[in-house]
């Protein structure tokens, strides 16, 4: 049976560019024929569609409020690549009733053999529904940048997700360094403090080098890999895509997608 792996990009605090990360893994994964579901999980300010040049006028809160179809709102963002939008608009996931909290669990649930990857943009900290999120998926990607702030909230979130959600197994990517050198150090002291105060296993996936152009193209909302950046920034976010593909970890794949959202808005 064909089983869809669940993948979300966090982090503790906002700004260290996850969202940018995660579309252009989604880009290169679906260049190499893989069938990418995104989802953008800051819901009720997702702007993930706007990295992509497209406009969206649904999202998933039309699912959970008005009884749409998920189909009426998959947004195809490139070939090989769907979107569900997280909406704009304040709304907290967990005030939903259990009428609307079904109706978005059967809505995502067809959605299961479809895809060979589901990646969750997750809104930055330590909200309910972003642990959640994070506790529901086969593979929890944290992103950090030499910010002090940004090490301290990272390992908070890793903190809670591991005393409180059970999640064991990490990975991190380094933002905005200098050179892979400065992110493999980043890393290492980040590994340091989080082995010595906690019991979970971390890998690294890499680092991103940051530019002037890069945060050009943050700015403007558009896809790295059709900028004309340098090729170490291209090749990091390569690299990183690669050991996503690669990785031999132990999939939870008995949840699959409807386990996912009965845990996202508290019915599992």
């Amino acid at each position: 049976m064909q089983f869809t792996k669940s993948i979300s990009i966090s982090s503790g605090k906002g700004g260290v560019g996850k969202s940018t990360l995660i579309s252009n893994v989604a880009q290169y994964l679906s260049l190499q024929g893989k069938r990418v579901l995104l989802f953008d999980g800051d819901v009720g300010m997702g702007n993930l569609h706007i990295l992509f040049g497209v406009n969206t006028d649904k999202s998933i809160l039309n699912v959970i409020k008005e009884n749409d179809s998920i189909n009426d709102i998959l947004t195809p963002v490139m070939p090989g690549v769907d979107l569900i939008p997280g909406g704009s608009g304040l709304v907290d996931i967990n005030t939903l009733n259990p009428y609307e909290r079904r109706n978005l669990i059967d809505a995502i649930d067809h959605l299961a053999q479809k895809y060979d990857y589901l990646l969750v943009d997750t809104a930055p900290g330590i909200a309910e529904h972003v642990l959640y999120l994070n506790a529901a998926v086969d593979h929890t990607v944290i992103v950090i940048t030499s910010d002090p702030s940004s090490f301290a909230d990272a390992y908070a979130l890793i903190k809670i997700l591991s005393l409180y959600h059970k999640v064991k197994k990490f990975s991190i990517v380094c933002n905005f360094t200098k050179d892979s050198s400065e992110g493999l150090l980043l890393f290492k002291r980040f590994s340091e403090v989080v082995h010595r105060f906690l019991n979970v296993g971390i890998d690294y996936l890499g680092s991103v080098p940051f530019e002037n152009a890069l945060r050009k193209n943050g700015l403007h909302r558009r896809l790295i890999m059709k900028e004309r950046l340098s090729s170490s920034v291209i090749e990091s976010i390569q690299d990183i895509s690669v050991r996503i593909l690669d990785e031999r970890t132990e999939i939870k794949h008995s949840k699959g997608l409807q386990m996912l959202w009965s845990q996202v808005v508290g019915l599992a």
